[in-house]
């Protein structure tokens, strides 16, 4: 989980809100989606990341983009509509190419799409499907928005490799989903009582501080898998969100 980068996800947003425009006819919407995923490559492979590649060298099918060292895939559908199909498509691609790259073996799979579609699906998806292919499989699967630059998920977009519990990356990417859905309000008050009203929401209970909450579906691996730390949340990650807005 930690080889995750939203950064990714910030690149692939402000290239997303420079070209695209939904009132361009289907042609257009085409072309326009295929140079927003051609920079959105170029701009990381200056990084070390790896865009188009084969996942065997018997099947010509191609991913989007492998981060550095190899264990995160992301797949990038710049329309929403009929994002089911290419969900389940781009997990076949990941699966064999981990059955043709024994050395190499992605973990996570990231999709990104518009926000509207992402929560849709993400209610969608089976979490015994989700947790077969993590346990037998060992492959995670993030379903994650183009960030709206007005939505109060833009604040969420640094990357961290530190987290209080095992489920805190988990409830975090569940947030994004959620907030990518509402405009950043007028101070910061209003945005600390929205943040934590849809912490709890998702987690069905109170966070708090000196409170841990078990979350099921959060739960993949390790000790403390699927427990999210109150204490992480009220005094690092969500003044840190705040601290974004403060920046405005």
């Amino acid at each position: 989980m930690n080889n995750l980068n939203l950064e990714v996800i910030d690149i692939a947003s402000k290239i997303y809100q420079k070209f695209w425009n939904e009132s361009i006819d289907v042609s257009n919407q085409t072309r326009k989606a295929q140079r927003i995923t051609k920079e959105w490559q170029d701009s990381l492979s200056k990084f070390g990341y790896k865009s188009e590649v084969r996942i065997s060298k018997e099947n010509f099918e191609k991913i989007d983009l492998i981060n550095p060292n190899g264990k995160v895939a992301y797949e990038m559908k710049v329309s929403g509509k009929n994002i089911s199909h290419e969900i389940f498509k781009d997990i076949y691609k990941i699966i064999t190419h981990n059955l043709h790259n024994v050395e190499t073996q992605i973990s996570d799979l990231v999709f990104i799409s518009e926000p509207k579609s992402i929560y849709k699906m993400n209610k969608r998806l089976d979490q015994k499907y989700l947790k077969y292919l993590s346990d037998f499989q060992n492959l995670k699967i993030h379903l994650l928005p183009i960030i709206p630059e007005n939505a109060i998920s833009s604040l969420m977009t640094f990357s961290t490799d530190k987290w209080g519990l095992r489920g805190d990356p988990y409830l975090w990417f569940d947030l994004i989903r959620n907030l990518s859905l509402i405009s950043i309000p007028n101070s910061k008050e209003i945005l600390k009582t929205t943040i934590i009203e849809n912490i709890n929401e998702l987690i069905n209970d109170r966070i708090e501080i000196g409170k841990n909450v078990y979350v099921e579906k959060y739960d993949y691996e390790g000790m403390s898998s699927g427990v999210v730390s109150g204490e992480f949340w009220m005094l690092e990650l969500i003044p840190n969100i705040l601290s974004k807005f403060d920046e405005l």
